[in-house]
């Protein structure tokens, strides 16, 4: 909690001190940045688990294990998954800001490059790509969300490209 109001940009050129610059300081970056939402949504999923079922669960001899698997994550999964669907949000937009930052490669290496070279229909160009980018992977995500829990309510997380 002390560093999710800090932007993850802003612990870039630190974790490149530790890490160097390359793919392990991006994807720590990128992990710091997920983290939070995922484990929210997780913790308030399980959170909305009604004590009876867990209660009528421990009656029938089932054990703390066996409840979690069976009844917490089951009916905890639509609001993990709205945490998994904020965190590849968030994922797509610390990928392009750290590619921005470490200007090595990656869509943010061209996008800045461009941008200092005048390219600006490269920049346009890139620019179009992430917002595709983002509108595909959240596209696949609800697809593969609505099979995975098909009988939970569409999830309304906040999405590139929608509201």
């Amino acid at each position: 909690m002390i560093i999710y109001p800090v932007p993850k940009a802003a612990l870039m050129p630190i974790v490149m001190l530790w890490l160097g610059v390359g793919d392990a300081s991006k994807t720590l970056v990128i992990f710091l940045g997920v983290t939070l939402p995922v484990i929210y949504h997780s913790y308030q999923g399980a959170r909305a688990v009604e004590e009876r079922m867990l209660w009528s669960a421990a009656a029938m001899g089932m054990g703390p294990l066996a409840r979690l698997v069976r009844i917490v994550l089951p009916a905890a999964l639509p609001e993990i998954l709205v945490g998994c669907r904020t965190g590849l949000v968030l994922a797509l937009i610390t990928m392009v800001t750290s590619e921005m930052i470490t200007r090595q490669t990656g869509i943010g290496n061209i996008l800045f490059n461009s941008l200092d070279m005048a390219q600006y229909d490269t920049v346009y160009a890139m620019i179009v790509i992430i917002g595709v980018l983002g509108f595909a992977l959240d596209a696949a995500f609800e697809a593969l969300r609505s099979r995975l829990v098909g009988w939970a309510a569409p999830s309304h997380a906040l999405v590139v490209g929608t509201t």
